[in-house]
């Protein structure tokens, strides 16, 4: 800030009431200091507002409640802001009384020891009076051209003539030399120091306030950047969601407009919920920033052109309130990312699902607990997907009986092409490592980790069921690769995670290079911790092979087993897996660097009803 301060600034920030925005003056508008909010409020504007029955004040800034049981006239004047408005009649030749002439007369000047302004009559006796001749004065001309700090201000003692001189710290009040022989004596257990020496304590403490809430305004604007972030990201998520919407249903016919529009109300609801959500908590950022700011300013302007009396007065006022506002934190969310996509599920099955078609569905990724391998830096959230399940239609099952004459549903799976990262291409049921030709929307509804998707409906074990879908994978190697690399995954998780990393929860098959087996590739299965190790094939670049993989969740015994297709053995069975719980289908492809690969789904319709499992 500079030692000099324009009329202009002053006027249109320390010297107006927040309130009504008139100016303040030393007769009808005193300017009364809130120690709420750091800021000054006129007392007509105050008095409109004040309680006479319960004698209460609600802060017209902070809406902090006193109780001010001697009125609004026990708050304290702002010198400061007195201060102020003298300095700028002078600059503007307004007139400006003489302090203690008796006929009111216009002041010339002024007296640096005397802290008065002086007419021409007055300044010709203090000039000559042996008490004050020696003194020195300025004229207004003078007082012009230097910096409003200089402009001395007389403090005297509300309760004695006399300066304030020295400071009460039991008290934290500024008090006279007849005050520290009368009540706050020390025999009276109070301490005191100079204004001087109090004034340098208490300075150093408010510099490292005002430097601590510097730090918190760096980190509230990168919250308010967060926030915008999210909310951007929302609506593009919404956006996203309403074409996919549009392009399902423009393949429709006349009988399917009513559920289009149901289904785009729900977009709109949801998004608004959780744009409105986040907008209160961007709300929250930003008030507290705005009052950290106005804060740090007001005091920094007011501190800049007070003398050492005046500063101390602000800064004993200030403490509190400024210590209230670092306390202050605002309102956080408690995801990375939250969206609004559209699933188009069971649109193939046109006839009996035309009245349950698609599903708006709220995607949060909120983040999870790393594992002390997984880098900093690396996508590591909870997925939650809202509603869980899609809507129950009819002809999307196909009933085999395989095991012990009890029927196979041999569900129908579909990728969420919503959710699919960008960097692999999903069509139909196949995945490929290769990033798609045209980047589908960045919405916050999208998995960051790289080359991962997810069914938009999950399986889940049931007595009395058995459930079975395929997957297969297609891979040639172009180079050999890594120790501990994952190349393909196949999970089945109840907690699915945004992460490049194997599923920590449910069942996850794995193709990686095995610590175990030197050299080879082969086939991990895990759930809770690795069940099966199964060599495959040799490591090494130009290696191709297809896996075909079986998966059969049986709900009587409480198992899933997993079997090679091509011969109907059974290669790992997993126990003791919960009822009742939605399974989430999640692939895994290696990066496009490492390999070719294609990872496929295959569920419903079309799984070979001719495939039989030995062992089951």
């Amino acid at each position: 800030m500079s030692d000099s301060i324009s009329a202009s600034n002053i006027q249109s920030y320390l010297t107006e009431c927040p309130v009504c925005s008139e100016q303040f003056d030393d007769a009808a508008r005193l300017p009364r200091r809130m120690s709420c909010c750091v800021q000054c409020v006129c007392q007509p504007c105050l008095q409109q507002i004040f309680n006479e029955e319960d004698k209460t004040l609600l802060c017209p800034v902070s809406h902090h409640k006193h109780v001010l049981h001697h009125g609004i006239t026990s708050l304290p004047t702002e010198s400061i802001t007195s201060k102020i408005l003298d300095y700028q009649k002078i600059q503007t030749d307004e007139r400006v009384a003489c302090t203690d002439c008796p006929n009111n007369n216009e002041a010339i000047a002024s007296c640096e020891e005397c802290c008065a302004f002086l007419c021409k009559d007055c300044k010709i006796t203090h000039d000559q009076h042996r008490l004050s001749r020696h003194h020195r004065t300025k004229t207004f001309d003078e007082i012009k051209s230097q910096p409003i700090h200089t402009l001395k201000r007389l403090h005297e003692c509300s309760v004695h003539p006399q300066r304030q001189e020295f400071f009460c710290n039991t008290c934290e009040q500024i008090i006279c030399v007849s005050c520290t022989v009368e009540e706050h004596r020390e025999g009276m257990g109070h301490t005191f120091v100079s204004v001087d020496k109090a004034h340098n304590e208490k300075s150093t403490q408010i510099d490292n306030m005002l430097n601590q809430l510097d730090e918190k305004a760096v980190e509230l604007t990168q919250t308010e950047q967060d926030l915008l972030h999210k909310v951007d990201n929302m609506h593009v998520s919404a956006e996203a969601a309403k074409q996919d919407i549009n392009r399902c249903f423009e393949k429709m016919f006349e009988e399917l407009q009513q559920r289009k529009a149901t289904l785009l109300m729900e977009v709109e609801e949801r998004s608004g919920t959780d744009v409105k959500l986040t907008e209160d908590f961007l709300q929250s950022t930003r008030k507290l920033l705005a009052k950290v700011r106005s804060s740090t300013d007001y005091i920094r302007q007011m501190r800049s052109i007070a003398d050492n009396v005046e500063d101390l007065l602000l800064i004993v006022s200030s403490t509190a309130s400024l210590n209230g506002i670092l306390t202050e934190v605002p309102k956080k969310v408690e995801f990375e990312s939250r969206g609004t996509t559209f699933v188009p599920a069971n649109l193939n099955h046109l006839e009996s699902t035309i009245k349950m078609a698609g599903m708006v569905r709220s995607v949060t990724f909120t983040s999870a607990q790393k594992p002390k391998y997984v880098p900093e830096k690396t996508a590591y959230n909870t997925i939650t997907l809202e509603p869980a399940e899609v809507p129950k239609v009819m002809d999307t099952d196909m009933g085999l009986s395989k095991v012990e004459n009890k029927p196979i549903m041999c569900t129908h799976l579909e990728w969420d092409t919503s959710l699919a990262n960008r960097d692999v291409t999903v069509e139909g049921a196949a995945v490929s490592n290769v990033k798609p030709d045209v980047p589908p929307h960045d919405t916050g509804c999208r998995m960051q980790s790289p080359r991962c998707v997810i069914t938009s409906k999950p399986l889940t074990l049931k007595t009395g069921r058995i459930d079975m879908f395929q997957v297969k994978c297609r891979f040639t190697l172009k180079q050999k690769v890594e120790k501990n690399t994952m190349l393909f995954e196949t999970a089945l998780t109840p907690s699915p995670l945004d992460s490049q990393w194997n599923q920590l929860f449910g069942l996850s098959v794995s193709v990686v290079t095995c610590p175990n087996h030197k050299q080879t590739l082969c086939v991990w299965v895990r759930y809770g911790k690795l069940v099966t190790d199964l060599p495959l094939f040799k490591n090494e670049a130009g290696m191709a092979s297809e896996l075909h993989w079986n998966f059969l969740l049986d709900g009587n015994k409480h198992k899933i087993h997993v079997s090679n297709v091509c011969d109907g053995n059974t290669f790992s069975t997993v126990s003791d897996v919960v009822h009742n719980t939605p399974l989430w289908v999640m692939m895994y492809v290696s990066l496009p660097s490492t390999s070719e690969m294609t990872g496929e789904l295959i569920s419903g319709h079309n799984i070979n009803s001719n495939f039989y499992m030995h062992g089951v």
